[in-house]
């Protein structure tokens, strides 16, 4: 399955960081590959959110980046 390696890579980061947004990066990697991207810009574009500092503790926020990124379709 295409998404386990990236499971594995929020456990490993969960280890070293947040578990909540450890959890939160693969889920919306999953949710990014779901939606068509390929694994490799999935995981670019969540990166660049958290890079950014869109990782919040509001889920609304999450919501609000996941919209923002299908706008760019």
């Amino acid at each position: 399955m295409q998404i386990s390696p990236w499971i594995r890579h929020g456990l490993d980061k969960a280890e070293n960081k947040n578990y909540k947004q450890a959890m939160e990066e693969i889920a919306l990697i999953s949710y990014l590959m779901g939606s068509g991207f390929d694994a490799r810009t999935s995981h670019q574009i969540v990166e660049s959110w958290e890079v950014r500092e869109m990782f919040s503790d509001k889920d609304s926020d999450v919501k609000v980046n996941i919209e923002d990124e299908e706008s760019l379709d």
